[in-house]
């Protein structure tokens, strides 16, 4: 399954399945909520291995520098604004629940070349995993649910936000 870069260089922000996985689900019967064998399940992660949305944000609320010098209310302030954005996309993006582990990536598309640290968005990162468990797409956001995070910053100058893309650990 390929990714089609847009013009701009970015994405797709839409689920990614590919045109015959499509078909393929179309045909087979629904199978009762969690069911995993040979289910509605098991079709998404087979059909599917990676899912990606962006949430609207040009910056991080808080970073992790920001987070050590705030007052407390403000702290969770910024963890309720981001996790609450996060949530309300991922159910307009129709993410489906994920009861196997996930590996999740957050990208940062920042407006310029600063110099910035990675880890400087731990914080929107720790806030969109709580919006993900929040919004029923994964089950938790603990090692046995999310194997991996991963965090990344790069330029998009003419749509700055964040992307957050779900991927199907293979060896869970």
């Amino acid at each position: 399954m390929t990714q089609q870069p847009r013009p701009n260089g970015d994405t797709p922000s839409a689920p990614l399945v590919s045109t015959e996985s499509d078909e393929q689900a179309s045909r087979a019967p629904m199978a009762a909520p969690g069911c995993v064998e040979g289910g509605a399940i098991d079709r998404i992660r087979t059909a599917a291995q990676v899912f990606a949305f962006d949430v609207p944000f040009t910056r991080p609320p808080m970073s992790a520098n920001d987070q050590r010098r705030a007052h407390w209310t403000r702290v969770r302030e910024a963890k309720a604004e981001v996790g609450e954005s996060v949530a309300w996309h991922a159910v307009a993006a129709k993410l489906p629940r994920f009861p196997f582990p996930v590996r999740v990536t957050v990208t940062w598309w920042a407006k310029d070349l600063r110099r910035r640290d990675p880890d400087a968005i731990a914080p929107f990162t720790k806030a969109a995993l709580d919006g993900l468990v929040a919004a029923g797409v994964l089950a938790d956001d603990d090692a046995a649910h999310v194997v991996s995070v991963s965090q990344e910053i790069r330029l998009d100058r003419e749509r700055p936000r964040f992307t957050i893309t779900i991927t199907a650990d293979e060896e869970g």
